[in-house]
């Protein structure tokens, strides 16, 4: 497979002709696109990886993967403060994660958007059907 880099990482090109990018790169994209959008340092802190703004709220976006279909991963304690903060009343906030399970297995891959795990209200993410893999 033919192959580049972007940033230090190496790409490969699949037969198809698509680009299939290694998890790392990835992260790399959301923390530096994430940062020039918000206009300041990317860090860990901030308990997100990227935010976007639509419709006058803010939505706090953190991305979580594992290789495997298990849905589970860890939160941090900025992620934590950063979810419950998000979810309490008229915050103008929304925290939802983004799951990928088996990053590095093109074919098996899978995206699922998790609602906020600590609001209580179903809106927000508190629907804890709504938020299982």
């Amino acid at each position: 497979m033919p192959k580049h880099e972007v940033w230090g990482f190496t790409i490969e090109t699949s037969p198809p002709g698509k680009n299939i990018w290694p998890i790392d790169l990835k992260r790399e994209a959301i923390r530096r696109f994430g940062a020039l959008q918000n206009g300041k340092a990317w860090s860990e802190d901030l308990g997100y990886d990227f935010e976007l703004k639509h419709d006058r709220r803010t939505w706090l976006i953190e991305v979580k993967s594992s290789q495997g279909n298990r849905c589970q991963f860890e939160m941090g304690k900025s992620e934590v403060r950063a979810a419950r903060e998000a979810a309490r009343p008229r915050s103008g906030q929304r925290y939802v994660v983004i799951y990928a399970a088996n990053p590095a297995t093109l074919s098996a891959t899978r995206v699922d958007i998790l609602l906020n795990p600590m609001s209580d209200e179903p809106e927000l993410g508190g629907d804890r059907d709504r938020a299982k893999c």
